[in-house]
């Protein structure tokens, strides 16, 4: 019995990093209430909603119905949302195009009307310019209609990535310019439902798309979701999804589920861009950066994010399928993983998967379907990993599989009657090429880099007083440190080929302020905090004096630092303290017969910083 109830969210992957932009996006995530629950039962293959009683919540409602025999799964029918708006629609370059050789591809093919591209977003204008007799199947989840669709300004870019039209004297073009696209729109104004994802996929099984773009995702597991991801890949589709816009190694799905190509965002120097979430499931990179499409309405203008990056993808998907309509889904990804640009560390990295897509090459190296079809997939290798394992697309009879670096044999095993291995390995150092290979004819060897996933040490820092705005320490070689006061960052600064670095915060902090001083290396990692107190080392204010005297008694009254102890020196030795108060006030009453001529006054804070002294002679 399957258990959800942990937080879901789930956003279009427009990133709201657009500064850059004429006009600002923004796209962000929030939870509703849930309002809802998705149930699947045992005998009946569809799924269903059902609303959370009053003054019952989800989680007990759920409860409740995992009891019942006949119930296979319930999960909370989250919420997507979302809030975008273009840039300035005049400014028409496609950068793009150049960078990952799509006009190059064109002169190969331009695609196929008969490659069906869904497109699971917030709906498309039907009626723009750019995809006159292009739509087909159009389908709004929401209003259960396949004669009226919402004209979503998220979608209707996306679909003019993939397939604006060429020539037209307006506008862009699209990736793959001539196959068809398939809208289905699951958004309700700002909001669409988990359980209207789901249905979507499943309508673009059962009209035959060959490729379903999702630029959407949510950093939850679903098990419903993740079902009809596999019942697509199943029929055949090929589906691909944004690895989302938190610039963190998270994992995001549908991105990070099997048989999904997760796709990273690149800018214009084939750099990750810095919004780009990033990790072990990340496939392929394309550019996501400014990207220039269509808009409702017969407008044009530019967004940002992985979620422009995905539909590049798919529209090269497009492209390969067009010329090889014989391929497999499985085919087709494999094509796009060998013919893409390796960016980064050698072989399949965790910000650009196997590369940045590449749509020439895509068209131009016709993969050989018949010594081409079984695939080999491996887990990234981190520096702490004592295993190695992976996977074929097909069982294999009898074979052998063998990891090795440029150096070295490191493990065999045999593969018997299995199409899954795990290797025992020694530990590797981060940054060392690892090869995976099978001795079959038809399955290609992959390559690995190492991976650092160890931590720096932490930080070693001098004492730091409040008199000085300088943090001065030892860190690994290379890192990044960084200062902070709670979650304020007061300096940063790069440790030297020695390990040696200097802070220099923006102001001095107080005596007792606790510091929290990390180091983060090359590959992200960072280090446990150092903590230290900043040290008093600031002398009081020198104390300020009044003095009533009597034949036998001097009483002296001041100000001084607050809680410090103010000293009275007489005949050369320490007569009398006191201690001031909250407001630095003190009072003290000294027998005459103690004092001499002299007295002397100073204070002492807690820290045993002096002030200066004040001399009183009678």
């Amino acid at each position: 019995m399957y258990k959800f109830v942990n937080r879901l969210l789930f956003f279009i992957l427009v990133g709201s990093f657009l500064s850059i932009l004429q006009s600002g996006s923004e796209v962000y995530a929030e939870e509703t209430d849930i309002g809802q629950v998705i149930v699947k039962y045992k005998s009946d293959e569809e799924m269903v909603t059902l609303d959370v009683p009053a003054k019952k919540s989800a989680a007990s409602f759920i409860a409740e119905l995992e009891e019942q025999p006949n119930v296979e799964a319930v999960e909370p029918n989250y919420v997507i949302n979302r809030s975008a708006t273009a840039s300035d629609p005049y400014y028409t370059r496609q950068w793009y195009h150049q960078v990952i050789g799509v006009e190059d591809a064109w002169d190969v093919t331009t695609g196929s009307s008969e490659v069906v591209v869904a497109i699971i977003d917030d709906g498309l204008d039907i009626n723009h310019q750019e995809f006159k007799n292009r739509i087909i199947a159009p389908y709004d989840v929401v209003l259960d209609s396949k004669l009226k669709i919402t004209a979503g300004e998220h979608g209707t870019h996306v679909a003019g990535i993939i397939a604006g039209s060429i020539n037209n004297s307006y506008g862009g073009a699209g990736v793959a310019p001539n196959v068809k696209i398939m809208p289905i729109n699951v958004f309700d104004r700002e909001n669409a439902r988990h359980s209207d994802v789901i249905k979507a996929i499943d309508y673009a099984i059962k009209q035959g798309a060959d490729i379903i773009n999702l630029s959407l995702g949510g950093t939850e597991s679903s098990a419903l979701f993740n079902e009809a991801i596999q019942r697509a890949h199943k029929a055949g589709l090929l589906i691909i999804a944004a690895a989302g816009n938190d610039g963190k190694n998270i994992y995001d799905y549908p991105a990070s589920y099997d048989h999904v190509i997760g796709v990273s965002a690149t800018d214009k120097n084939d750099k990750i861009a810095r919004y780009s979430n990033y990790g072990s499931t990340i496939d392929l990179a394309a550019p996501g950066t400014n990207i220039y499409s269509t808009l409702p309405y017969n407008t044009y203008g530019y967004m940002t994010g992985t979620s422009m990056a995905t539909p590049i993808v798919a529209g090269v998907a497009a492209l390969v399928w067009s010329i090889n309509p014989s391929l497999t889904n499985e085919q087709i990804e494999q094509q796009l993983y060998r013919t893409s640009l390796d960016l980064g560390v050698e072989g399949k990295d965790r910000y650009y998967g196997y590369g940045r897509i590449d749509a020439n090459k895509a068209v131009a190296v016709i993969p050989d379907v018949e010594q081409k079809q079984m695939i080999l997939t491996v887990d990234e290798i981190v520096d702490s990993a004592t295993v190695v394992k992976g996977r074929l697309s097909k069982s294999i009879v009898d074979g052998k599989v063998t990891i090795y670096t440029d150096q070295e044999v490191l493990a065999t095993a045999n593969l018997v009657n299995q199409n899954t291995f795990a290797v025992k390995i020694p530990k590797q150092r981060a940054g060392t090429v690892v090869h995976i290979e099978i001795d079959q004819p038809n399955v290609e060897p992959v390559t690995l880099t190492v991976i650092d996933q160890t931590s720096p040490a932490r930080p070693v820092v001098k004492g730091i007083g409040d008199d000085t705005t300088k943090v001065i320490g030892t860190a690994e070689a290379g890192s990044t440190v960084r200062v902070k006061s709670g979650i304020k960052q007061l300096g940063v600064a790069k440790a030297n080929s020695a390990g040696e670095f200097t802070i220099t915060m923006k102001t001095k902090q107080k005596a007792g302020t606790l510091l929290k001083i990390t180091a983060t290396d090359k590959a992200g990692n960072v280090s446990a905090a150092t903590k230290i107190k900043v040290i008093d080392q600031t002398s009081p204010a020198k104390p300020t004096v009044s003095i009533k005297a009597t034949s036998k008694t001097i009483t002296v009254t001041g100000k001084s630092e607050a809680y410090s102890t103010v000293y009275f020196r007489g005949k050369g030795e320490i007569i009398g303290t006191q201690q001031t108060d909250a407001q630095g006030n003190y009072t003290i009453k000294i027998s005459r017969q103690k004092i001499a001529k002299i007295l002397r006054i100073y204070a002492q804070d807690p820290a045993g910083n002096q002030s200066e002294r004040v001399t009183v002679t009678f």
